[in-house]
């Protein structure tokens, strides 16, 4: 591991990325250490496995998916907000819901396959 230069100077990047995301995180939630730390911990998680798909060149089959799973890290800030808040009828709030962070997670991957599709297929229309 960090047999080449561009692998060492990916991995400065992706310690700069993890933290501009906590201070982004603390400002976010309001230096909240819970919420601060789950949104830095996934996005710790998610840059490593970044990493590793780059290193072994799978990255560009898999983008997409990586951008709804860095969507799906920022979904802890919802719960910030929600904290404290009921609905009226005492249920929780509609955003901090599970499903709706699965929607938030799954249509950024959707739209991004069917935009790479719908993008291709047009090369082929073009003959190119």
């Amino acid at each position: 591991m960090f047999q080449k230069p561009e692998e060492i100077i990916m991995a400065i990047l992706a310690v700069l990325w993890v933290a501009l995301n906590y201070y982004a995180a603390g400002i976010a939630t309001a230096a909240s250490l819970k919420y601060t730390f789950l949104i830095s911990g996934c996005v710790l998680l998610w840059t490593i496995v970044s990493f590793w798909l780059w290193r072994s060149e799978r990255i560009l089959r898999l983008y997409p998916v990586l951008l709804g799973l860095f969507i799906g890290c920022w979904t802890f800030w919802l719960n910030y907000f929600a904290q404290g808040k009921t609905a009226a009828d005492g249920s929780t709030i509609w955003y901090a819901t599970g499903w709706f962070k699965l929607i938030l997670v799954i249509v950024p991957i959707v739209a991004s396959y069917a935009w790479l599709w719908r993008r291709q297929h047009q090369r082929k229309l073009l003959g190119k």
